[in-house]
């Protein structure tokens, strides 16, 4: 992962730096040499920032997706009537 990528994908999750460093529990200086490419961003970094983007976009998916409930009727789960 590029730095520019790196910290595009950082804006497009709505994550500073800071906030990074807290969710990967490592140091807020080590994250800024990432970005500027001082150090690359380790794999299992890369990893979670990967995951965290594509389950942010199930969820959305999923949101967008309403369930056709035609002829369903809840029932109360201890007696099973209406």
């Amino acid at each position: 992962m590029t730095p520019k990528s790196f910290c595009d994908t950082l804006e497009r999750q709505g994550l500073t730096q800071i906030a990074l460093a807290k969710l990967v529990h490592t140091h807020e200086q080590t994250v800024s040499r990432w970005a500027n490419g001082v150090h690359p961003v380790p794999g299992g970094v890369v990893a979670f920032l990967k995951l965290r983007e594509r389950i942010t976009d199930q969820l959305k998916r999923l949101q967008r997706v309403k369930p056709e409930r035609k002829g369903h009727h809840e029932t109360d789960s201890l007696s099973g009537t209406a």
